[in-house]
Protein backbone atom coordinates (compact mmCIF):
# COMPACT_ATOMS: atom_id res chain seq x y z
CA UNK A 1 0.00 0.00 0.00
CA UNK A 2 1.27 3.43 -0.94
CA UNK A 3 0.02 6.55 0.87
CA UNK A 4 1.25 9.95 -0.29
CA UNK A 5 0.33 13.54 0.48
CA UNK A 6 0.47 14.69 -3.14
CA UNK A 7 -2.58 14.37 -5.42
CA UNK A 8 -0.72 12.25 -7.99
CA UNK A 9 2.34 10.07 -8.49
CA UNK A 10 5.45 11.15 -10.36
CA UNK A 11 6.08 7.69 -11.80
CA UNK A 12 2.73 5.85 -11.68
CA UNK A 13 -0.62 6.42 -13.34
CA UNK A 14 -3.93 6.55 -11.45
CA UNK A 15 -6.25 4.26 -13.41
CA UNK A 16 -9.31 4.51 -11.15
CA UNK A 17 -10.49 6.83 -8.38
CA UNK A 18 -12.55 5.05 -5.72
CA UNK A 19 -13.52 7.87 -3.35
CA UNK A 20 -12.68 9.60 -0.11
CA UNK A 21 -11.41 7.56 2.83
CA UNK A 22 -11.09 8.95 6.36
CA UNK A 23 -10.58 7.93 9.96
CA UNK A 24 -10.54 9.85 13.24
CA UNK A 25 -8.91 8.57 16.42
CA UNK A 26 -9.82 10.26 19.72
CA UNK A 27 -7.81 9.62 22.86
CA UNK A 28 -7.14 11.16 26.24
CA UNK A 29 -3.85 12.25 27.73
CA UNK A 30 -3.53 12.81 31.46
CA UNK A 31 -1.86 16.08 32.40
CA UNK A 32 -0.57 15.00 35.78
CA UNK A 33 0.05 11.30 35.19
CA UNK A 34 1.62 11.59 31.74
CA UNK A 35 3.36 14.95 31.96
CA UNK A 36 6.52 13.52 33.48
CA UNK A 37 9.21 16.18 33.52
CA UNK A 38 11.85 13.47 33.65
CA UNK A 39 10.76 12.32 30.20
CA UNK A 40 11.17 15.65 28.43
CA UNK A 41 13.52 15.70 25.47
CA UNK A 42 14.24 19.15 24.08
CA UNK A 43 10.92 20.46 25.37
CA UNK A 44 8.86 17.52 24.04
CA UNK A 45 6.78 15.42 26.42
CA UNK A 46 7.70 11.95 25.15
CA UNK A 47 4.55 10.19 26.39
CA UNK A 48 2.37 12.75 24.58
CA UNK A 49 4.47 12.51 21.42
CA UNK A 50 4.22 8.71 21.49
CA UNK A 51 0.41 8.85 21.81
CA UNK A 52 0.07 11.35 18.98
CA UNK A 53 2.43 9.28 16.80
CA UNK A 54 0.45 6.11 17.56
CA UNK A 55 -2.82 7.91 16.77
CA UNK A 56 -1.43 9.12 13.45
CA UNK A 57 -0.23 5.62 12.53
CA UNK A 58 -3.63 4.15 13.43
CA UNK A 59 -5.46 6.75 11.33
CA UNK A 60 -3.23 6.12 8.30
CA UNK A 61 -3.53 2.33 8.68
CA UNK A 62 -7.32 2.68 8.88
CA UNK A 63 -7.59 4.65 5.62
CA UNK A 64 -5.27 2.14 3.95
CA UNK A 65 -7.47 -0.73 5.17
CA UNK A 66 -10.58 1.07 3.88
CA UNK A 67 -8.84 1.57 0.52
CA UNK A 68 -8.12 -2.16 0.29
CA UNK A 69 -11.79 -2.91 1.05
CA UNK A 70 -12.76 -0.61 -1.84
CA UNK A 71 -10.38 -2.48 -4.16
CA UNK A 72 -7.63 0.15 -4.21
CA UNK A 73 -3.89 -0.10 -3.83
CA UNK A 74 -2.95 3.50 -2.95
CA UNK A 75 -4.16 6.63 -1.15
CA UNK A 76 -3.35 10.05 -2.60
CA UNK A 77 -3.78 13.52 -1.14
CA UNK A 78 -3.35 12.24 2.41
CA UNK A 79 -3.96 14.95 5.01
CA UNK A 80 -3.30 14.44 8.73
CA UNK A 81 -5.43 16.42 11.21
CA UNK A 82 -4.50 17.16 14.83
CA UNK A 83 -6.96 18.87 17.17
CA UNK A 84 -7.39 19.40 20.90
CA UNK A 85 -11.06 18.69 21.61
CA UNK A 86 -11.05 19.94 25.17
CA UNK A 87 -9.89 19.36 28.70
CA UNK A 88 -11.57 18.27 31.90
CA UNK A 89 -9.83 18.04 35.27
CA UNK A 90 -6.42 16.56 34.41
CA UNK A 91 -7.42 14.98 31.06
CA UNK A 92 -6.94 16.47 27.59
CA UNK A 93 -8.89 14.92 24.71
CA UNK A 94 -7.05 14.86 21.39
CA UNK A 95 -8.19 13.97 17.88
CA UNK A 96 -5.84 12.67 15.22
CA UNK A 97 -7.37 12.02 11.84
CA UNK A 98 -6.34 11.10 8.32
CA UNK A 99 -8.15 11.53 5.04
CA UNK A 100 -7.31 11.00 1.42
CA UNK A 101 -8.56 9.59 -1.87
CA UNK A 102 -8.52 5.85 -2.49
CA UNK A 103 -7.23 4.98 -5.96
CA UNK A 104 -5.96 2.17 -8.13
CA UNK A 105 -2.53 2.77 -9.65
CA UNK A 106 -0.72 0.73 -12.26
Amino acid sequence: MISISTPEFANRKIVKTLGIVSHEHVFGVGLVKELDLGKFNGGIALSWAEKVHTGRDLAIKSIEDETIELGGNAVVGVDIIYKVLGAHNDMVMLLVGARGTAVVVD
